[in-house]
């Protein structure tokens, strides 16, 4: 999974990854876009920090975004800004130091069809989606792979 960078139709937002010891790996990422064309339109700033595995685009007009024990408030606010100014309805969903990423409790499963955790993803953040409920008690988090449009 790419967490150094939110590639949008836009271009790719450099991320700044909330573990110091894996600080350095969004230079390597973003030469790697760069390379390929992808162009650059923006960059979370310390003090702010953001994972991939926090964000979540879905319907391309609606972004989700984890206030998690990797993504902070700062960093929440400056993905926000960003992709407000790109057009997306930013939805934020603060989860507990036990959930690593939102990607963990929240997937894709369509265009317009979500996986969520109800332990931890209030219902009404999902407004305007279908939503598969599914409970993850002890221990265990969403994971699919989304191979097309499941109907």
């Amino acid at each position: 999974m790419l967490r150094t960078a939110l590639c949008t139709p836009h271009g790719y937002i450099r991320l700044r990854l909330g573990l110091d010891t894996r600080r350095g790996e969004e230079q390597w990422i973003s030469d790697a876009l760069e390379s390929i064309g992808e162009p650059p339109v923006g960059e979370i700033r310390a003090p702010g920090t953001v994972e991939g595995g926090d964000v979540i685009i879905l319907a391309g007009t609606v972004a989700f975004v984890g206030r998690t024990i990797r993504t902070n408030e700062e960093g929440v606010t400056q993905i926000s800004s960003l992709l407000s100014t790109m057009g997306y309805e930013v939805r934020i969903l603060y989860l507990p130091d036990s959930i690593l990423h939102l990607d963990k409790v929240l997937m894709t499963a369509g265009p317009t069809r979500m996986l969520s955790c109800t332990d931890y993803i209030p219902n009404e953040s999902l407004k305007g989606f279908e939503v598969i409920d599914i409970s993850c008690e002890g221990g265990s988090s969403s994971n699919i792979i989304c191979l097309g449009d499941v109907r």
